[in-house]
């Protein structure tokens, strides 16, 4: 399993399953930009990330994500999961 994948894993039980915004500190640039659905769904920097984060743990008290499969190719990466709450 190549690095990438392995740290997609690791990210989606730390961020997920774990609840850790630590880890999103740790790991995410400071310029970072996250998309939503919605055309207004954007946040940007490591706090916006990390706050709707914690909007989503409070929303979704049992929130789990399960990785189902990642294929990591160079820079890119794909996610495969299922989601339950």
């Amino acid at each position: 399993m190549s690095a990438n994948a392995k740290l997609m894993r690791c990210f989606c039980n730390e961020v997920y399953n774990l609840r850790n915004v630590e880890f999103l500190r740790a790991h995410l640039h400071p310029e970072v930009v996250g998309h939503g659905p919605g055309i207004e769904d954007r946040v940007e920097g490591i706090e916006q990330v990390v706050g709707f984060s914690e909007y989503v743990y409070e929303v979704y008290e049992d929130y789990h994500l399960e990785v189902n499969d990642v294929v990591a190719d160079g820079v890119m990466t794909v996610m495969i999961s299922t989601t339950g709450s």
